[in-house]
């Protein structure tokens, strides 16, 4: 399909990963089902965001519980970036315990992140 012949382009999958695109105001929900992030799990881009310099666009631990209940989405907690933007503390809720459950390392080193000793 064209959607996945323009996501291997390099610039289209530069400007996917960038500020411009993934904190546009027009975009509201990036991980809602059927928005960009989801079309992108779909024609398998994902890969497009391992360039990602920014993550804040995740904004708490509700996008955190999207990225674990969506199994299409589980393959950007591999990149690196993203795992260490989830150890700051916007994600750190109670609401995430069961969501996290089926994860033990995940949650081990985000619970060991979120609570460090002072």
């Amino acid at each position: 399909p064209l959607a996945k012949e323009i996501t291997s382009s390099a610039a289209a999958r530069a400007f996917i990963a960038s500020r411009a695109f993934l904190e546009a105001p027009a975009v509201r929900d990036l991980l809602s089902p059927g928005g960009p992030i989801a079309s992108l799990a779909g024609i398998g881009g994902l890969e497009a965001l391992c360039r990602c310099d920014s993550w804040g666009w995740l904004r708490d631990h509700r996008h955190l519980a999207r990225l674990l209940e969506d199994e299409s989405l589980m393959p950007l907690l591999q990149i690196p970036r993203l795992k260490q933007e989830l150890r700051q503390t916007r994600f750190r809720s109670p609401d995430l315990a069961p969501v996290l459950e089926p994860f033990p390392l995940l949650f081990d080193d985000l619970l060991g992140a979120w609570f460090q000793p002072a």
